[in-house]
């Protein structure tokens, strides 16, 4: 998610959530170092796939209430703003075409 919604790219985990701080909130900043601290599961695995880390259910459980938390928030509110916007622009377009048309009338009403 910080790689596909933010666009941070780092060689190391650590460095793209320390990265991450300066785009979002304390508090979710703090949740999500906080599941990255629970054990650096991502990175040990990226060191070497043939070892399994056995996962608290807590933790996993944790690792899924923040995705669940920040999936509406990032992805959610987002497509929901761009569609707002988009309608605005829409409505803006349909405006300035409908004026047009009734400047045009005007004038040729001027020249009947």
């Amino acid at each position: 998610m910080i790689r596909d919604f933010w666009g941070v790219s780092k060689h190391r985990v650590k460095d793209e959530v320390d990265a991450l701080q300066e785009h979002v909130d304390p508090d979710t900043w703090e949740a999500i170092d906080a599941v990255r601290n629970m054990g650096y599961i991502g990175v040990t695995m990226e060191a070497d796939v043939n070892m399994i880390i056995d996962l608290e259910p807590r933790e996993a459980q944790k690792l899924i209430s923040l995705i669940q938390l920040l999936l509406p928030e990032w992805y959610v509110e987002r497509e929901d703003r761009q569609r707002g916007v988009k309608e605005v622009i829409d409505l803006s377009k349909h405006t300035d075409s409908k004026r047009d048309d009734t400047l045009e009338k005007i004038e040729e009403y001027k020249l009947l």
